[in-house]
Parts: structure tokens; C-alpha cells; sequence
């Protein structure tokens, strides 16, 4: 398939920065020659590594993820403050891929790109945070009543 034909973001570099120890949120809308998608059954997949090479053991985050509003091509992809205060501050490298319901197995890369993942101002806080979050007792965590999100609004 030619490169006008496949389907793309309609953001290009939906990821920019990352903050460690904070819950992120990307959405993205799925457009072909500027027409938004129906995109239901389709499955996208998130990967952050170390490294531009592609070298699987370079990976450091894979995420999975449906969209959240399909007949307008609406997908979101989001990483847990646990996820995130897992990375090292620094340069980073995503793909964000997706599958189409068919059966062929192929995967198509819709965005990629550097990403810049920053140092929490308060490590404290996030790892208190997380620890709270990850507790059985199901005790209310400090959490913030909004998630920030680090790419434009729909």
C-alpha cells in the first residue's frame, strides 16, 4: 500500500513529553486522505524504548488499547503513574501501531517519533501515589481529580 493510501493520525507526533510518576493521556483521531475512520475492531499498540533501532530488547513500555469512540475514529492511549515513574528521565523513542480486525496479522504504524520524559518535581509524592494505588486495601488515593494530557483536545 502506498504511503498516501495508509491510514495516519490526524496529530502528527501525538506523543511530545512524558512527566515520570504522573498518569498521561494521548488522543488521537484516525483519518485517510483527511476523513476520519471508522476504526471498530481495530487495535492499537503503544511502544517507548531506549533506542531508534527497533531492537525488541530495547523495549521499555508495550501498551495495548481499543478505541474509545470508533465510528469517529477516536483513539486513546494512556500510561498509569505507575508505568510512567518506571521510566528514566531522558529522550525516548515511541510507535504507535495498529491492527485491523481482519485476521492477516499485519501491523501499520501510524505516528512515531522522539519523546522527551521528564523528572517528576516531586518524586515523593509519585511514589507515595503509586504505592497507594497499587495497595489491596482499596484505600482513596491522593490522586488528582483531573488526568493531564499531553496532546491536543478532540
Amino acid at each position: 500500500m502506498s504511503r498516501q493510501g495508509r491510514f495516519r493520525s490526524t496529530y502528527p507526533n501525538v506523543i511530545t513529553e512524558i512527566t515520570r510518576g504522573s498518569t498521561e493521556k494521548w488522543t488521537f483521531r484516525i483519518t485517510k486522505g483527511g476523513v476520519a475512520q471508522n476504526i471498530t475492531g481495530w487495535k492499537f499498540y503503544l511502544a517507548l524504548s531506549d533506542t531508534i533501532s527497533g531492537i525488541a530488547s530495547a523495549i521499555l513500555v508495550e501498551i495495548g488499547a481499543t478505541p474509545s469512540s470508533p465510528s469517529t475514529g477516536i483513539v486513546i492511549l494512556s500510561m498509569t503513574d505507575s508505568q510512567t515513574l518506571a521510566l528514566e528521565a531522558g529522550r525516548k523513542y515511541y510507535e504507535i501501531k495498529y491492527s485491523k480486525p481482519t485476521g492477516d496479522g499485519e501491523l501499520w504504524t501510524v505516528d512515531q517519533g522522539p519523546v522527551e520524559v521528564f523528572e517528576c518535581v516531586n518524586p515523593r509524592v509519585a511514589l507515595v501515589q503509586s504505592s497507594a494505588s497499587a495497595s489491596p486495601s482499596g484505600s482513596p488515593s491522593a490522586s488528582p481529580s483531573a488526568s493531564p494530557s499531553s496532546s491536543p483536545s478532540i
